[in-house]
Parts: structure tokens; sequence; C-alpha cells
């Protein structure tokens, strides 16, 4: 939202935010949906999201309430079909 919204750029997506703005220029991150989309050539494909320690130290309370939910980072499980 700050990087967007924020600054007059609703339209901007969640991957344009974070390659613009986090970490260094060119940075991906990818939606769950966008995973699925990226791993769809796979039979089974579970995508789990990961707290980290910093994801709770900045989240505080929330952050330990909402569990995995709001974690930053996506481990991806994915299959061949048989």
């Amino acid at each position: 939202m700050k990087y967007a919204a924020g600054r007059g750029k609703p339209w901007l997506s969640f991957s344009e935010v974070i390659a613009a703005n986090v970490e260094s220029v060119g940075t991906k991150a990818y939606t769950p949906a966008e995973l699925r989309m990226l791993f769809g050539a796979f039979g089974y494909v579970d995508i789990v999201c990961c707290l980290t320690p910093y994801d709770i130290a900045v989240g505080g309370p929330v952050a330990r309430l909402a569990g995995n939910r709001l974690g930053w980072f996506a481990g991806v499980v994915a299959r061949l079909p048989h």
C-alpha cells in the first residue's frame, strides 16, 4: 500500500512494487496464485507460507496469532503427473 496507493499509483501490481522497492532492484515476488500458474505443468502443487523470526519481530502479536498465513516466504512442493 505504501509504495503503490500511498504514492498515487494504485494500479501497480504486487510484483512491480516488490521489484522496485524491496531488497535490490529486480527482486522477484509471487502471490500464491502466480506460483500455481508457474508450476501449472505439475500434477500436484502445494504452497506453504513460512513465518520467519523477522516477521514475528515486525508483526508482533498479530504475526504470532496469524501464524504462517502472514509469512513472507513460500515453500513449493510440486510433483509431475504420473
